[in-house]
């Protein structure tokens, strides 16, 4: 129980970035994602649609970001796109995005990986080495 309180004082830190106002129209990906953003923002009015027009909360982990930018680091050019969509769920590993979704009777899939990095990390370190990469790529990406 104590590590759910954990990983929903994370998302809620990584949502006070986002900027949401009273009453404003907010799209999510999945249920999943609604009730979580109702749990971390009760107190805050907010329009929920799981589609529809509004501002556009994704569903990538921290995972996903990790993998993103190195893919395209190491096996192409690297070229900094800009982020259509606030990621919900940015300060979570897959397996903490998992575990948070089964807390809440929820099922969430994590986006399939590519396996040669996936083996190149596991090689490096742990969750810790996770966490540094996904600082290390906002800095740079802030540049």
């Amino acid at each position: 129980m104590a590590a759910h309180r954990l990983l929903l004082q994370r998302v809620k830190k990584h949502l006070r970035s986002a900027e949401l106002r009273k009453g404003e129209t907010v799209s999510v990906e999945s249920k999943f994602s609604a009730a979580l953003l109702r749990k971390c923002l009760n107190a805050l009015p907010l329009e929920i649609q799981t589609k529809g027009n509004g501002k556009k909360l994704a569903e990538a982990t921290l995972d996903d970001e990790i993998y993103t930018f190195l893919e395209s680091f190491l096996f192409k050019r690297y070229q900094p796109k800009k982020k259509a969509a606030f990621s919900l769920l940015a300060p979570l590993t897959d397996e903490e995005a998992v575990r948070l979704a089964h807390f809440f009777g929820f099922t969430f899939k994590p986006k399939q990986k590519n396996k040669k990095l996936k083996v190149f990390l596991e090689k490096l370190g742990g969750e810790e080495l996770k966490f540094r990469l996904h600082k290390s790529i906002k800095e740079v990406e802030s540049l």
